[in-house]
């Protein structure tokens, strides 16, 4: 499954927008400002050279959320009594989704992507 070109650029353009205003407005916010900022990177990258496999990527990304919001949602402090993993809301925006700060997505986005854009380039290294 893949999106079209033209969905890939409209997706792709959406996004660099949205990190570019996070990081422009959030720089006092350590947690959004490096996500917005190395998923900005990452997504630049992977459009400028590897479109195809971005365009792949898109569509995986949503099947992956579920389990990713699954296991985040625990460890956020989802059905148990107290938390795993903190995060304090003074260098995040302080907007969850149930118990998982909205940034987590973008870090899971680029956090995939970036390993994805890495497995590609030493697979083809290596043949």
């Amino acid at each position: 499954f893949k999106v079209s070109q033209k969905a890939t650029r409209a997706i792709s353009l959406t996004l660099a927008v949205l990190f570019i205003a996070l990081a422009l407005t959030q720089f006092n916010k350590a947690y959004t400002f490096v996500n917005a900022l190395f998923a900005l990177c990452v997504l630049s990258l992977a459009y400028f050279k590897n479109p195809q496999l971005l365009s792949q990527f898109f569509i995986t990304f949503l099947f992956m959320l579920l389990p990713f919001f699954i296991v985040n949602g625990v460890l956020t402090g989802t059905g148990i009594e107290g938390e795993i993993v903190w995060y304090n809301n003074n260098e995040n925006l302080g907007i969850r989704l149930f118990t998982i700060p909205i940034e987590d997505s973008i870090y899971a986005f680029s956090m995939l992507l970036f390993n994805l854009l890495l497995f590609k380039l030493f697979s083809r290294k290596s043949t």
